[in-house]
């Protein structure tokens, strides 16, 4: 008995991993390393005189898929794009997602109510190789979420990254307060989660002692 509450607390700490899918990624550098190839990932990038680097490697062939977005504000860019190029020892790949000439869609994320517009994307099965992905603009300038993999593009993972993260796309993104961050779904969610975990703690903690007296 004396493991219990070990390993209650250890399961209810995983609930919030279950949750959702993926960790929302701000971008605070020019030159980005991605490191799990294969996983979803969303990265929110503010360009700053200077285009945003991509790299990562691939050991096999696999389904690559890259969007791009923009938060749907009135003073929102749509002339950003990003250049794809793959080098390996069979093949040389290149593709240009064009904002400038593409029609951008609303699209509503559900978890944190935010508006964006749907611009360029590319849906391929790639081989093996090195692999570099531009984001920039004319002026360089401007936000932009960079998705790369996954059917939801949105659909969250990770609470606690999360929560430190979500506040810093509202601020940056969408120039509202931190605090809206979570007066959304997510948020409700989230904090469900996290009674729930207290309660199971707490639950094992009192079956615990009672059994121990």
């Amino acid at each position: 008995m004396k493991y219990l509450l070990y390993c209650i607390a250890c399961i209810s700490c995983l609930l919030p991993q279950i949750a959702f899918a993926h960790v929302p990624q701000y971008v605070e550098t020019n030159a980005i390393a991605i490191e799990d190839t294969y996983a979803q990932q969303v990265f929110y990038g503010i360009l700053d005189n200077e285009p945003h680097v991509y790299t990562f490697e691939s050991k096999r062939p696999f389904d690559l898929s890259v969007s791009l977005f923009i938060p749907d504000m009135v003073e929102a860019r749509t002339d950003i794009s990003a250049f794809i190029q793959v080098t390996s020892t069979k093949v040389m790949f290149s593709r240009q997602l064009q904002g400038n000439t593409h029609t951008w869609t609303p699209y509503r994320e559900s978890f944190t109510n935010d508006m964006y517009l749907y611009g360029p994307t590319f849906k391929e099965f790639m081989p093996i190789g090195t692999y570099t992905i531009t984001v920039s603009a004319p002026d360089n300038l401007g936000p932009y979420v960079l998705v790369i993999g996954g059917k939801d593009p949105f659909f969250l993972n990770d609470s606690w990254e999360t929560f430190t993260t979500l506040p810093k796309i509202k601020k940056h993104f969408f120039h509202t307060s931190t605090l809206s961050a979570y007066t959304n779904i997510f948020g409700i969610i989230a904090i469900v989660l996290i009674v729930f975990s207290c309660g199971v703690i707490w639950t094992g903690w009192f079956i615990y002692r009672k059994i121990k007296t």
